[in-house]
């Protein structure tokens, strides 16, 4: 694959190349590659009818299935712009979404279609839904009712695409209680390709697992991961990943060659229920989303001792189109570290530390590189995550301000040492402490809130202390979880009769947290 290509382009060449292979395999269809670019093209066949112009926006909410593949590819391909919506969000968190967005249609699986109805008629916007059918040699893709043999379908000619046409709009949380949407262009996601693709040496006789939630970033680096290399890519139901057991034994009866993860789901794998499991056919792990301590990775390779994977540890914000940075786990056996670092950048990728002083250790990381995304879909947030410094040359390098405080270590590597703000992951997903903390503010009743990061079980929780009336503490966190996604909960709600001030006049963060240790003990003690 060349640089700056167009991804999906390339897939539908795939189509051609690898026409007998298997391209997609989720727990009803196993589709060819054949049978993907027939429902491809005849997708965006439609939606070119359907949606006229190209770069329009459409929505998608579906299972984890291989029509959501074929949603997500046949829009791109018709050259509009992808708008993930998690199905299991709030009306109101939803709400907010498609009002930044503004999707001109709304793509549903047959599953999803009374929550996409709902959605559509809020918003007043178009619905299509699709299916994929058994006919009665090949298979038969479904759109609003219309049948379409797979292999029958009429060749499609994309529009004329470019590698910085828009391709998705991903929502990340923002400082202000709503929703960031990013937009990302086809090319930074060639390079992401080319980058990874030679690390792991993914072929056409791999096995690629797509479990990220589609909502995120690192769910279209699974996709690509398979699709451009020719390999399978098997779709793990999200029901699946609640069990480690349950997981394990999926990936070991598909024999899964390369599965991503973040470290504290791998954490929750290492249970005695999947001792007995070899996973043999992994080749490569891929840890990515969350800082991974190195006795995580002695833990893994002891307790998956039958096998020979190798773990690689990738970094990268949404706004750079998934990864910039990479460190094999096993380059730092022999040595003592306590976490694995996020490593050296990718080819055609500049990583700067930008240190307040020239004696300071730790800077913060700033990324340049044609894999930065367009921006925000608010320009003012832009302007102040994206900046242009002057070259010696008279050009100028646009540079992504990530927030990440990070050093180099003696071997060159970059080590990841924390926030500049008050940004937090939990299970590899990106929070703003100021969103949960807005969202509770919004609710009525509640006269003052504070939310803190604190570490329970060795894992960061998000724990808030709200002041309202008995009344409303009885209810709270349902009213809260009709706001924000389950993922943002606070695991601990405390309610106080007012927040407590420090000697400077501020909220008093520290005694909070001594209140939540004190309150966590008390637990433990009545659980004993």
């Amino acid at each position: 694959m060349l640089d700056g290509c167009v991804p999906v382009l390339e897939i539908l060449k795939n189509c051609c190349n690898y026409s007998d292979n298997a391209a997609l395999i989720d727990d009803r269809n196993e589709l060819k590659y054949s049978d993907l670019g027939g429902c491809v093209n005849s997708l965006s066949l439609f939606l070119n009818k359907r949606v006229s112009g190209k770069g329009k926006r459409i929505a998608i909410i579906s299972d984890y299935n291989n029509e959501l593949i074929i949603a997500i590819l046949a829009t791109m391909a018709s050259g509009d712009v992808f708008v993930p919506i998690d199905s299991t969000l709030p009306m109101a968190r939803v709400s907010e979404i498609v009002t930044a967005a503004s999707p001109c249609l709304i793509l549903c699986d047959k599953g999803n279609y009374i929550k996409a109805k709902e959605i559509a008629d809020k918003h007043a916007i178009e619905i299509s839904d699709i299916d994929i059918l058994k006919g009665d040699k090949n298979l038969v893709f479904n759109i609003s009712g219309e049948r379409i043999d797979s292999c029958e379908s009429q060749k499609y000619n994309s529009p004329e695409l470019h590698v910085d046409d828009p391709c998705v709009i991903y929502f990340t949380s923002g400082s202000t209680g709503k929703p960031k949407g990013v937009e990302l262009s086809h090319g930074g996601y060639s390079y992401w390709y080319k980058n990874v693709s030679s690390l792991t040496r993914v072929d056409e006789n791999d096995r690629v697992a797509l479990s990220a939630n589609y909502c995120f970033d690192i769910s279209l680096g699974e996709i690509l991961l398979a699709l451009l290399s020719g390999s399978s890519l098997y779709i793990c139901d999200q029901r699946i990943k609640k069990s480690p057991y349950d997981l394990v034994r999926w990936l070991e009866d598909y024999k899964i060659t390369i599965f991503q993860i973040v470290p504290s789901l791998m954490k929750a794998l290492m249970c005695n229920e999947t001792r007995n499991f070899s996973l043999q056919s992994l080749r490569v792990l891929i840890s990515t989303g969350e800082n991974l301590e190195f006795r995580l990775v002695s833990e893994v390779i002891s307790h998956f001792r039958n096998t020979n994977f190798r773990i690689l540890n990738l970094y990268g914000p949404v706004e750079a189109s998934i990864h910039v940075s990479y460190c094999w786990a096993d380059r730092y056996i022999d040595r003592k570290v306590a976490s694995i670092p996020i490593g050296k950048a990718f080819n055609d990728t500049n990583l700067k530390i930008v240190k307040k002083n020239e004696d300071d250790e730790s800077g913060e990381l700033y990324i340049a590189g044609p894999q930065l995304a367009l921006g925000y879909l608010n320009s003012e947030i832009t302007e102040k995550s994206f900046n242009r410094e002057r070259t010696p040359d008279g050009n100028s390098i646009r540079y992504y301000k990530t927030g990440d405080i990070v050093s180099l270590n003696s071997y060159g590597d970059i080590i990841y040492k924390g926030r500049l703000d008050s940004q937090v992951k939990i299970r590899g997903i990106r929070i703003e402490i100021g969103d949960v903390e807005n969202s509770l503010k919004s609710i009525s009743g509640v006269t003052d809130s504070i939310v803190l990061p604190c570490s329970e079980d060795n894992e960061t929780i998000l724990v808030a202390f709200a002041v309202c009336d008995k009344v409303l503490q009885k209810k709270l966190r349902r009213s809260l979880a009709g706001v924000i996604p389950i993922y943002m909960l606070p695991k601990h709600i405390l309610f106080l009769d007012g927040l407590p001030i420090n000697p400077n006049g501020k909220r008093d963060r520290a005694l909070l947290k001594k209140m939540y240790e004190e309150h966590r003990n008390k637990e433990i003690v009545s659980a004993i």
